[in-house]
């Protein structure tokens, strides 16, 4: 980096060769300046920067028009412009985050092997045909290898993390068995001890609502205790969740609100038929019994 000494910056920088339509195929953002075109080659020396490269080595600066230099110091490499700036892309992996990344005119340092990127709104199938052709005709003996969607290298790099969300999600829905179970048997068996007080209670008038309110309190009591105590300790875990959530942030609303409504509505139904048991006791049998 111009300005700054070869020991100050880390040398495994990301270093991609790209055409002038790359970065429209692949929908990245210009932040800053501009993107290459079909004018910059070997002698133009310009570059593209993405945004965590800005961010490490120009903290606060505008890095357009900053020099950086591959090689060591005193190798007669030329010094390469910055002319834009793009956003980050994930290159290592969902999980992980970007790396300084620069980008240089495919015409001026040409890769062997190269990746083709293609944006087609057509189905996928019938573009890798049509993409296969067009490089036959150019060079027959050219191989394409390898050929797949973003999509699938996307579902690739979190084949892991699916399944261990696969494995969790099981776990989750045994706990939420069990502890709709334990509802229920909780509640069947304050019932089944407090029938004489439930029928004296019908007996002076008590209403069949007013049980049926009284047992589904008793039993939603505790969730909305443990509801609001695990609300509070996956805020405080924000920081840890964050680098295993992929599509959602650790604060996403509708994700919480979700939870929440599978655990109530699992917990009123565990609720349900004590609360109608009591609502439907006759007095006179349940004093009998007692």
């Amino acid at each position: 980096m111009e300005g700054r000494a070869a020991d100050d910056y880390e040398r495994e920088l990301r270093h991609e060769s790209v055409t002038p339509d790359y970065f429209a195929a692949m929908g990245t953002r210009l932040i800053a300046g501009r993107m290459l075109n079909e004018h910059d080659d070997a002698r133009s020396n310009v570059t593209v920067v993405n945004e965590a490269l800005a961010r490490k080595y120009f903290p606060g600066k505008d890095a357009v028009g900053r020099r950086i230099k591959f090689g060591r110091p005193q190798d007669s490499d030329p010094w390469i412009t910055i002319v834009g700036v793009v956003a980050d892309a994930k290159q290592d992996g969902m999980d992980k985050p970007a790396r300084p990344e620069v980008y240089v005119p495919f015409a001026a340092n040409a890769q062997n092997p190269a990746t083709f990127v293609v944006r087609s709104d057509v189905d996928a199938t019938p573009m890798v045909a049509a993409a296969r052709q067009t490089v036959r005709a150019i060079d027959r003996d050219l191989l394409l290898t390898e050929v797949t969607t973003l999509d699938g290298l996307v579902r690739d790099s979190m084949s892991d993390e699916r399944f261990r969300a696969t494995m969790l999600s099981g776990f989750a829905g045994v706990a939420l068995f069990l502890a709709v179970l334990g509802i229920y048997g909780v509640l069947a068996y304050f019932v089944s001890q407090r029938s004489r007080e439930l029928g004296i209670r019908v007996a002076l008038g008590a209403r069949p609502r007013a049980l049926f309110a009284m047992v589904v309190g008793q039993g939603m009591r505790p969730v909305a205790i443990g509801s609001a105590a695990g609300l509070a300790g996956a805020i405080a875990l924000t920081g840890l969740m964050e680098s295993l959530l992929f599509g959602v942030t650790p604060l996403d609303p509708i994700t919480y609100a979700s939870s929440i409504g599978v655990l109530a509505a699992s917990a009123l139904g565990a609720c349900a038929l004590p609360a109608l048991r009591a609502a439907r006791v006759d007095p006179l049998i349940a004093i009998r019994e007692e």
